[in-house]
C-alpha cells in the first residue's frame, strides 16, 4: 500500500480550492469588500458635487478631529507647504484646492483598511503596506518628473494599486491551513488581487484610470493610449519597488515595457531619477508609515 504524501500537490489543491471559494464568493455577490471610512466617501461627493464649496469641504473634513489633525500635518510638511504655515482645514482646501484635498484625504485613510486579527496575517498586510507606500513614493516623483499628470493622484494610484489583497487576506483568516502557509497565501494573492482589485475601486467610485491600476498593475506589456497613463507609472513604480524582490516581476526586462518608453525614460534613466529623489521618496514614506 502507498501513500501519496507530496506536499507540493496537496499545497496546489489547497490553493485551488482557497481561490475557487473566494472566485465563488465574488460572482455570488458574497466576497466582502473593505469600504472607505465615511469621512472619505463624504469629502468624495462633496468634492463631486458642482454646487459645493470649499467651505462645504472643510466642515465634513472637520467632523473628524484625527483625520483633521494628519491633514494639517500633511499639508505643512515640505511636501506641500508654502511660504506660510497651514493653520487650520478651510485654509488647506484653499491653499491646496478641493480636488488635492480629496485625494491627501482618502490617501491617509486608506490604511486604516490593513488590519486583521490573526497575527501572521498581520505581518503580511504591513509588508504589502509597506510595499504600496514605496509604490506611491517612486510613482509620486515619476508623475512630477515625467508626466503632467497630478502627482497626488499617482501617488493615491500608487497606495491602492494592490487593495485586492485585503479580502484575500480577511478569506484567510477563516482558513487556518492557508493562513498558516505563507507560500499558498502569496499564490493566491498574485492570482486574484488584481480582478479583487478593480472590482472594490469600482465599488468605490473612483476614476476609471485608478480602476485600470487595480486592475492591470502587473501587465508590464500593457500598451494603451499613446499619453502617459497612471496605470504605466504604477507599472514602473511596481517594477523598480520589486527590482530587487523575490517576486515574478523582478525578471522583466526593462527594455521591452511599453510603459518606460511612454515616460519618455530608459531603465538606466529611471533608476538614475529614483535614486536622485532620496529626500522627496523619503518625505511621502513619512507621511504614510
Amino acid at each position: 500500500m502507498t501513500t501519496d504524501l507530496n506536499p507540493a500537490v496537496d499545497q496546489s489543491t489547497r490553493m485551488d480550492q482557497f481561490v475557487s471559494e473566494v472566485i465563488d464568493d465574488i460572482k455570488s455577490g458574497d466576497l466582502k469588500l473593505p469600504m472607505l471610512p465615511q469621512v472619505a466617501l463624504k469629502v468624495s461627493q462633496i468634492v463631486d458635487d458642482p454646487d459645493s464649496s470649499s467651505e462645504d469641504v472643510a466642515k465634513i473634513i472637520a467632523t473628524d478631529p484625527a483625520v483633521s489633525a494628519r491633514l494639517l500635518q500633511v499639508v505643512n510638511c515640505p511636501l506641500y507647504r508654502g511660504s506660510l504655515v497651514i493653520e487650520n482645514i478651510p485654509m488647506a482646501v484653499t491653499r491646496l484646492g478641493r480636488a488635492s484635498i480629496r485625494t491627501i484625504v482618502m490617501s491617509l485613510m486608506v490604511k486604516q483598511l490593513y488590519r486583521v486579527k490573526n497575527m501572521s496575517l498581520r505581518l503580511h498586510l504591513t509588508r504589502i503596506w509597506r510595499h504600496s507606500i514605496e509604490v506611491a513614493a517612486i510613482a509620486r516623483v515619476l508623475a512630477t518628473t515625467s508626466t503632467t499628470l497630478d502627482a497626488d493622484e499617482a501617488m493615491l494610484a500608487g497606495l491602492v494599486h494592490d487593495i485586492g489583497i485585503l479580502p484575500v487576506i480577511a478569506n484567510a483568516e477563516h482558513h487556518p491551513d492557508v493562513a498558516a502557509d505563507d507560500a499558498l497565501l502569496l499564490a493566491a494573492c498574485r492570482k486574484l488581487h488584481q480582478p479583487i482589485g478593480k472590482l472594490i475601486l469600482q465599488t468605490w467610485k473612483l476614476p476609471q484610470a485608478l480602476v485600470d491600476v487595480a486592475g492591470q498593475h502587473e501587465n508590464w506589456r500593457y500598451n494603451g493610449s499613446p499619453e502617459a497613463e497612471y496605470l504605466d507609472i504604477v507599472i514602473i513604480a511596481n517594477l523598480h519597488a520589486y527590482r530587487s524582490a523575490d517576486h515574478a516581476l523582478s525578471g522583466v526586462n526593462w527594455n521591452e515595457v511599453p510603459a518606460l518608453q511612454k515616460l519618455g525614460l530608459d531603465a538606466e534613466e529611471s533608476l538614475k531619477l529614483i535614486r536622485e529623489a532620496d529626500e522627496e521618496l523619503a518625505q511621502i514614506r513619512s507621511i504614510f508609515s
